[in-house]
């Protein structure tokens, strides 16, 4: 797992510890009790004073939320004046930017100065930057992770972009780098170091989850590698997939991930399946698919703990057979999907509570390309056309519940203009959709899905903490539509299914899962139906 971890060293510089001898000098050479008037915040030690005024003042120095800031400083007013109080209004100050801005600040009593009226001057230095350090990779460049970030010399720290950029470095599950702030050697400046744990930059993985169909086999092998730019964050995959029986169902994928220009990611996709299911002997069946998937994605700019992006994406999936989504299969007569897409994503993480939504648009314009037509689809589908449009909503949730359990609702809906084609419908049954079912038990033009899961912590299995193990229990509902509706289409359901689940890893080495889902509704009868039907999901996979 990506892990993210932030290490603010707020000690002398940053707060209210460097200037004790000084404040204990002013308040001991006091030859009487003073109490504060006046509290003078400054941004610049040299600026010219005349203020005569009691009460919050605020001279040359940026402050958030000032109204909120005067009312919080001003519980010092009319207190004696002691070294103690003194150290309790740097805090104060320290804390509230903390609170309110994205800002390192230092906070100074000014030495020498008279405070016999109770009129005392502080100084709120903002942080600038001092010197960038970049330690700890031995495979990747320390150099390049270093000048991964914008910000020069003497900038004013911002701390939220500073994280931001780095957020972005740790998008590589090869290495992880951590923030550190420390003083640095003039006063008011911060030097920032990166400290990254980095892995050989090559993986490679293999697993087993019987997620296939009933005529190509229901196990489905893996085995893959991913290899990652030791100068950048470019990524490459490939992966080959089969049924447990070769010559039934075997395919080939590949992606590479380019980071670009400002933050920009350049995603492309593609894969190569081949089909041969057990039909009569006389029968020379042999199914093909492949297709070509771009994505470019436009990070947006953060607000605090929410990040989102723009993706625009094209789409292009040649096929002469749809066996995982039913069992008709067409032969030597290829269909062409050609769509573009526009989507919206964002993130929302504070604490242990996550969320995400997803905005998806998918639009075909129709005949872009040779069996890109509408005579193709509706030999597959009748009334199906080349042209349409439809939109997809995800929302993911992860809420935090007492004991460290979680409630995790995954929640998914399509609605389309049009007729279309099984592998662009909403499909239901399985491991990733309802489980309790086959796969792709259901398919139609729109639908809903409901994952409503609760977890338990993961607990240690050994005092090294190398192994743990999850329990969880399910209730997953789902239910499609076709566009024109038909009483006996197989594609207008509904199903609901609860169970109990399981997963196990040891460190990032090993992840295995269990899920046991019984139906609660059969597909086309009623709820609650007589009988047992149920099924076991299961999958296991190793990283090397």
């Amino acid at each position: 797992m990506k892990r993210y971890l932030w290490v603010f060293l707020l000690i002398s510089f940053f707060g209210y510890g460097e200037d004790f001898t000084e404040e204990r000098e002013l308040v001991e050479n006091k030859k009487k009790e003073i109490f504060i008037n006046s509290l003078i915040f400054m941004g610049d030690e040299k600026q010219k004073i005349d203020v005569t005024e009691e009460g919050i003042v605020i001279l040359g120095l940026e402050v958030p939320k000032k109204t909120p800031f005067k009312k919080e400083m001003s519980k010092f007013l009319k207190k004696p004046l002691t070294t103690d109080i003194l150290e309790e209004i740097k805090k104060a100050v320290v804390d509230y930017y903390e609170k309110n801005s994205s800002y390192i600040v230092s906070v100074h009593i000014l030495e020498g100065q008279d405070v016999t009226l109770g009129n005392i001057k502080i100084l709120v230095l903002l942080g600038k930057l001092g010197k960038i350090k970049a330690e700890g990779a031995r495979f990747f460049s320390n150099k390049k992770i270093k000048n991964s970030l914008k910000i020069k010399t003497e900038e004013i720290i911002n701390k939220d972009q500073i994280q931001e950029e780095v957020f972005w470095l740790n998008t590589s599950p090869f290495h992880t780098t951590s923030l550190i702030f420390e003083p640095g050697e003039e006063l008011g400046e911060t030097n920032i170091i990166l400290q990254t744990e980095d892995r050989f930059p090559v993986k490679v993985y293999g697993g087993y989850e019987n997620t296939g169909t009933k005529d190509t086999g229901l196990s489905r092998y893996i085995a893959g590698v991913t290899i990652a730019s030791c100068f950048g964050n470019d990524e490459a995959n490939a992966q080959f997939m089969s049924s447990s029986e070769l010559n039934k169902w075997w395919g080939v994928s590949g992606n590479y991930i380019a980071n670009l220009w400002k933050r920009n990611i350049l995603r492309v996709f593609g894969y190569y399946v081949k089909t041969k299911p057990d039909y009569e002997p006389d029968q020379n069946l042999d199914g093909k698919a492949w297709s070509l998937i771009g994505r470019y994605v436009i990070p947006l700019p953060t607000f605090e703990n929410y990040k989102h992006e723009f993706v625009l994406g094209y789409d292009f999936k040649r096929t002469n057979n749809f066996i995982i989504y039913q069992e008709t299969l067409i032969y030597d007569s290829f269909i062409d999907v050609s769509q573009f897409l526009l989507k919206y994503e964002g993130t929302y993480s504070k604490d242990r509570f996550n969320a995400l939504l997803g905005i998806n648009v998918f639009i075909s314009p129709g005949k872009m390309t040779r069996y890109n037509k509408r005579k193709y689809f509706e030999q597959e589908r009748e009334r199906a056309k080349s042209n349409y449009v439809y939109g997809l909503l995800d929302i993911d949730l992860n809420i935090p519940l007492p004991q460290k359990f979680s409630w995790i609702l995954k929640t998914s809906f399509q609605a389309s203009s049009s007729k279309l084609l099984p592998i662009e419908q909403f499909s239901l049954g399985g491991f990733r959709t309802v489980r309790g079912y086959r796969e792709n038990e259901v398919i139609g033009d729109q639908g809903f899905l409901l994952v409503n899961e609760i977890r338990t912590d993961a607990f240690d299995l050994q005092k090294d903490g190398k192994q743990k193990i999850q329990f969880l229990g399910f209730i997953d509902f789902g239910m499609v539509t076709d566009v024109d509706k038909n009483i006996l289409s197989k594609n207008n359901a509904r199903l609901l299914s609860v169970g109990p689940g399981l997963r196990f890893s040891i460190k990032e080495y090993l992840n295995a899962r269990v899920d046991y889902g019984i139906q609660l509704k059969s597909i086309h009868g009623r709820f609650f139906p007589e009988g047992w039907h149920s099924r076991i999901h299961a999958g296991i996979f190793l990283d090397f």
